[in-house]
């Protein structure tokens, strides 16, 4: 408070007077979920940099509950239908960013849907990251999604694709007409942490 309004402070103000676009702040409901951590199960990876089942579930509920005030046809996973599951490999915080994530161990857990996927992929990129697409569809009348999102994208992944007829996921933060054009959404979503507010160029509208 000392220093004054964060970026991301600046930016929910300017879009709360403007009116014109939903906007949804996340932290509250992380913040929210924060008070349930525990030893070994956490809002976050430890030493990481992004979440862990816990607080991935945090974001999807409060993103979906956002987007039903809009789209009611939207039927969200629920946490009690939900099965932990560790995830298995090198993190992607301390240890790599020191060059000795062989010696630091990934404790990290997702939470997926017990009875298993309910969509299926139609595009799955042979090398995940930056610049990637990712487009999976399921039956029933639920709405169509674009959706522009960050590294926390592949966190939200699965539970987004058990929500959304179709997701057209596109880790970049550009829009592109052709994409658009393809994916045809009822919606488009963008997810992006605060840092995006101060590293790219600016956004040029379509």
């Amino acid at each position: 408070a000392p220093l004054g309004p964060t970026r991301m402070d600046e930016f929910a103000a300017r879009l709360a007077a403007e009116g014109d676009l939903s906007f949804l702040d996340l932290r509250p409901a992380l913040l929210a979920a924060r008070t349930e951590d525990g030893a070994g199960d956490r809002l976050y990876t430890p030493l990481g940099t992004h979440w862990n089942g816990r607080g991935t579930f945090a974001a999807y509920a409060a993103i979906v509950a956002r987007l039903r005030s809009e789209l009611p046809a939207l039927v969200p996973v629920r946490r009690e239908d939900c099965a932990r599951l560790q995830v298995e490999g090198r993190g992607d915080g301390v240890g790599m960013q020191l060059y000795i994530d062989d010696l630091v161990p990934r404790e990290g857990h997702t939470l997926r849907p017990a009875a298993g996927p309910g969509y299926r992929t139609l595009v799955r990129p042979p090398d995940p990251g930056a610049g990637s697409r990712t487009v999976t569809e399921m039956a029933g009348p639920a709405p169509r999604l674009l959706w522009l999102h960050d590294s926390f994208g592949p966190c939200l992944q699965e539970l987004v694709a058990e929500t959304f007829s179709s997701v057209h996921a596109c880790w970049s933060q550009d829009l592109e007409l052709a994409t658009l054009d393809e994916a045809r959404p009822d919606v488009v979503l963008e997810t992006f942490v605060e840092r995006v507010l101060a590293m790219p160029k600016p956004y040029r509208p379509l």
